[in-house]
């Protein structure tokens, strides 16, 4: 047997044993707070976390009681029509646009971005992040639509305040605040008289 699938195997029963530890913590924690409390909601913030829940099963995997919950959402679902719009408006006057995958369909207004580059030949590129646009630029104007939360938004200013954008390439900043999206619906969950023990923030 080769060394490649031997060191998987080895990785993977390590990775079940971790995990198999860390459930018999999770179920000594709760047991413990379960005591004191009927039920225990967590939220989890973004929709990167929704996906790893949902992925892996961990709702499941939750001892009776502690639920996981969907917060705010993630901030590409929530990001204003009018950017869009405002991208899709350049776009047509022959800016490039750099965006991300998960953004590249998502409606403004009337249209998306996929809508006017397949329908009126507009120059857009779906990119993983600033950097991606910074290594593609060949002087054309062109504008990055940055979105997510506050987490996310170090990479892109970096780049900016370094001065590693070149002339000829801006920003459209969308990016979202957490703290006022959380705090929104916490006080929501403790108005309706199912407040929240725990947070899982994004970052």
């Amino acid at each position: 047997m080769s060394f490649l699938p031997l060191q998987i195997n080895r990785e993977y029963r390590e990775m079940k044993d971790l995990g198999k530890r860390a459930l018999k913590i999770i179920a000594k924690l709760a047991n413990e707070l379960l005591d004191k409390h009927e039920t225990i909601k967590i939220m989890h913030v973004c929709g990167t976390h929704e996906d790893t829940v949902t992925r892996f099963g961990l709702r499941n995997l939750m001892p009776e009681g502690i639920q996981l919950v969907a917060g705010p959402g993630c901030p590409v679902c929530v990001t204003p029509a009018s950017v869009i719009d405002s991208a899709i408006e350049l776009a047509k006057e022959g800016v490039r646009i750099y965006t991300y995958g998960d953004l590249y369909r998502v409606p403004g207004s009337k249209e998306s971005l996929s809508y006017v580059k397949s329908s009126y030949g507009c120059d857009v590129r779906v990119v993983y992040g600033f950097n991606d646009a910074v290594r593609s630029f060949d002087g054309k104007a062109s504008v990055f639509i940055g979105v997510g939360f506050e987490t996310t938004a170090p990479t892109t200013a970096t780049m900016l305040v370094r001065g590693r954008a070149p002339e000829g390439i801006s920003l459209l900043s969308a990016y979202r605040l957490t703290a006022p999206g959380l705090n929104h619906a916490l006080l929501l969950h403790k108005e309706r008289g199912i407040p929240l023990k725990g947070v899982i923030a994004p970052g």
